[in-house]
């Protein structure tokens, strides 16, 4: 899983976190995207917990599956 920013110009109208399932071609793998556009609106556990339910063992485990 790679993780990265959502690109400044959409994290105005973007969700805090979002998680992105790979192509059905694998010519790309699954990514994370974290919202930084002001980081005091999450909390450091709440990011923590944001990781964990977008990512591994979440939607990551469960698309997997």
């Amino acid at each position: 899983m790679e993780v990265k920013r959502v690109p400044e110009f959409k994290e105005a109208g973007a969700a805090h976190a979002y998680y992105e399932q790979p192509l059905m071609d694998r010519s790309r793998g699954v990514i994370f995207y974290a919202n930084l556009r002001d980081i005091t609106e999450t909390v450091k556990f709440g990011m923590k917990t944001l990781a964990y339910h977008e990512g591994i063992p979440g939607y990551h485990f469960h698309v997997a599956i």
